[in-house]
């Protein structure tokens, strides 16, 4: 046999490096889903109002939650209307 004295006939090392080049890159993927929703998760539940897209929504977030939430209600419904 011609085989390397350190690599035998059962190990392929391009096997096992694709192996864990492809589970570090899963874990990878997982991380950044995982920053995402954290930051999604963020905003919605406490949104910046000094820094908002739209500022008729921030000032009533901030003025009139309840005015805000039957708002949001409406624009909803008729989302899922047109639908």
């Amino acid at each position: 046999m011609n085989e390397h004295p350190n690599v035998g006939h059962l190990y392929n090392p391009l096997v096992n490096f694709n192996f864990f080049f492809l589970l570090n890159n899963f874990v990878n993927i997982l991380f950044v889903l995982e920053t995402i929703l954290l930051s999604v998760l963020s905003m919605l539940s406490d949104p910046n109002c000094d820094s908002a897209a739209n500022i008729d929504a921030s000032i009533m977030w901030r003025d009139d939650r309840t005015a805000f939430k039957r708002k949001v209600s409406e624009c909803v419904r008729k989302t899922l209307e047109e639908m």
